[in-house]
C-alpha cells in the first residue's frame, strides 16, 4: 500500500499561494483512487487530511470530488462535518452557500413516526440542519404503543 506523499505537496502549494495548482492535485489523485475502484484508500485519506492547513477553495474540494462516491466513503460524514466547522471559523457568511450540495444525502426513514405521517424521507445537509419531506403515497397515523 503506498503512501499518501502527495500531501506535503499540496500543503505547500496552499502555503505558497498556488491555489490552483494544490486543487488540481487534489483532485487528480482523489480522482484516481475513486476511478481505480480504491475506496478503502480513499476513506483513509480522509482520515489523514489536515483540515487547519487547508484554505477555502481546497476545504470545498475535497468535498466535491468524493461527493460521487459518498455512499461508498464510511468516513465522510465525519469529514462533511468537520469541513462545515472549519469554514465557520474561515467564513462564517458563506458556509451555507460553500456547503449548498456538497451533503446532500437521502435516506429512507421508513421506521420513524412522527404525528401522523408514517414515512417520510430527511434530507441531511449537516448534522444540524435537517428537513422532514412526507414521501407519496398513503400515511398511516400513530398507532398507541
Amino acid at each position: 500500500m503506498s503512501t499518501f506523499d502527495w500531501l506535503s505537496d499540496l500543503y505547500v502549494m496552499i502555503k505558497n499561494g498556488s491555489t490552483d495548482k494544490a486543487i488540481d492535485l487534489l483532485i487528480d489523485e482523489v480522482d484516481d483512487l475513486l476511478s481505480d475502484g480504491e475506496f478503502e484508500r480513499c476513506d483513509d485519506l480522509m482520515g489523514l487530511i489536515d483540515l487547519d492547513r487547508l484554505d477555502v477553495d481546497l476545504l470545498v474540494g475535497v468535498l466535491s470530488v468524493t461527493l460521487g462516491a459518498a455512499e461508498l466513503l464510511p468516513s465522510r460524514p465525519g469529514l462533511i462535518e468537520q469541513v462545515e466547522e472549519r469554514l465557520e471559523g474561515l467564513v462564517p457568511e458563506r458556509v451555507d452557500a460553500l456547503m449548498e450540495g456538497l451533503a446532500d444525502e437521502w435516506i429512507d426513514a421508513a421506521p420513524l413516526r412522527l404525528k401522523r405521517v408514517g414515512r417520510i424521507k430527511v434530507k441531511i445537509r449537516s448534522v444540524r440542519k435537517m428537513t422532514f419531506t412526507p414521501m407519496e403515497g398513503d400515511f398511516e397515523e400513530d398507532q398507541p404503543p
